[in-house]
């Protein structure tokens, strides 16, 4: 079972704040539905949402769902419900052909999901490039997740996700990163912003093994 605490805002944990009252007991909401009894795996929070892959390679997500950023073809929220005293989740995002996840991101109001072929799809904002499809403008959001462009043949061994950009090392061991960038968190020579996955310069021998954004 998984329980969550914190300030609710948007739906992305209860209907009120829940953890320490003062007792310094945490207390957390009641359940949340996934549906058939099915277990998480894995959760990822971001600002006002949070997305959970189930044991089957599922993923389903709940809070604010602006700018598309819960995966399911809407921009509806999902919440607490004060009657049942259960978290209602989204459906199960659609990948296409079948496809189930293996690993979810979730950045400030975006999500990316390795699916089992080991391509990436994001869904949500991309208004600054965080999808990784190419598309820099109010227009890039998507409801539903879109291919990311990371090179031809290249598929994703490890990613995460930051406020406003994402970064993945691919198979070759590059380390590619996209979207915001003015502050260099793209890791670039530059402080231009990337709507496509672009090598970064921090790139060494040995490869990296893993990535943490913030």
């Amino acid at each position: 079972m998984l329980g969550i605490w914190g300030q609710w805002s948007f739906g992305n944990n209860a209907i009120t704040n829940i953890g320490d009252d003062g007792d310094h007991a945490v207390e957390t909401s009641g359940p949340i539905d996934f549906s058939n009894n099915t277990a998480a795996a894995a959760i990822a929070a971001g600002l006002s949402h949070t997305c959970a892959l189930l044991s089957g390679g599922n993923v389903r997500c709940w809070g604010l769902g602006s700018n598309g950023r819960l995966g399911n073809n809407t921009t509806t929220g999902y919440g607490y419900n004060t009657t049942t005293n259960v978290v209602a989740a989204s459906g199960p995002i659609a990948f296409g052909n079948n496809a189930t996840a293996t690993a979810i991101v979730v950045g400030g109001d975006h999500s990316c999901a390795v699916i089992a072929n080991e391509t990436m799809k994001c869904w949500g904002s991309g208004v600054q490039g965080q999808l990784g499809n190419g598309i820099l403008d109010y227009g890039s959001n998507t409801t539903y997740p879109v291919a990311n462009s990371i090179i031809s043949g290249l598929t994703v061994a490890v990613m995460d996700a930051g406020k406003f950009h994402t970064c993945a090392i691919v198979q070759d061991k590059t380390v590619k990163c996209w979207g915001s960038n003015d502050k260099g968190q793209l890791g670039l020579a530059s402080s231009e912003t990337y709507g496509t996955p672009t090598t970064n310069a921090c790139t060494t021998t040995p490869p990296a093994a893993s990535i943490k954004l913030r």
